[in-house]
């Protein structure tokens, strides 16, 4: 396991007092973000999208900070509790391993009020559009013998799915759109896009890879088994 974070790991906007209610200057804001933004805290960051890997300890808390629109995908069980400006007494959540969450735009703190540590991603867009005329549309992967696809959790801004592929395995050409894939697992791919074979590329588990829109086929290649990786795949 790579470095992960403990402490905050989003974009640190505002931060208020023990009473919330006080906004701290922006002087000590800036401190605070210099602090905290560390290069291990970005699981991967481009002029689209931001994902970042958290893990919060048990006890542990994230100060208040804005959150944009944003997905939460846990990878493993836990439960924290979320205070919103103006709500002093909080909601506990619990969180379900690859059960992904949607959120909306909030300042907001969250404590990790039980007993194990709570390990997420989190992943946000930017501002900035995709270029006009890319293709905006999902497309489902053939069925084939030693591949398998799930649609995890699916709203007009993203979808999220688990493929599985076994050693040996090539999927169908399908169309990509812009994506981000998280492994679960150590393999390596031979990755066709647009009929140009890339050559083999060495996957490692928990490094993410950004992915523009493109039809391609991807061949399992390793001595490892199965690749196992999420796909988060951005549609606006």
């Amino acid at each position: 396991m790579k470095n992960l974070i403990t402490r905050t790991t989003i974009m640190i906007l505002f931060l208020w007092s023990c009473g919330g209610k006080e906004k701290v200057k922006s002087t000590e804001v800036e401190s605070l973000n210099e602090e905290l933004k560390q290069p291990e805290e970005i699981l991967l960051e481009n002029e689209y999208i931001k994902a970042i890997e958290v893990e919060l300890k048990a006890g542990e808390a994230l100060p208040w900070h804005e959150g944009n629109e944003r997905l939460i995908y846990p990878l493993d069980d836990f439960q924290v509790k979320f205070k919103s400006f103006g709500d002093d007494e909080g909601t506990e959540k619990l969180f379900q391993k690859d059960v992904p969450n949607w959120f909306q735009e909030k300042i907001h703190s969250v404590i990790n009020t039980g007993e194990v540590t709570a390990h997420y991603l989190i992943l946000m867009r930017k501002d900035k559009s995709f270029p006009e005329g890319e293709m905006y549309d999902v497309s489902e992967l053939k069925e084939a013998e030693g591949l398998s696809q799930v649609v995890l959790f699916e709203n007009p801004s993203i979808r999220v799915s688990r493929a599985k592929l076994e050693a040996g395995v090539e999927t169908s050409v399908h169309k990509g759109i812009y994506r981000l894939v998280y492994p679960l697992t150590d393999y390596s791919v031979i990755y066709d896009k647009e009929n140009q074979e890339e050559g083999i590329r060495n996957i490692y588990k928990g490094v993410a890879h950004w992915h523009l829109p493109s039809n391609h086929s991807i061949k399992n290649v390793s001595n490892q088994g199965v690749a196992d990786f999420l796909v988060f795949e951005f549609r606006i």
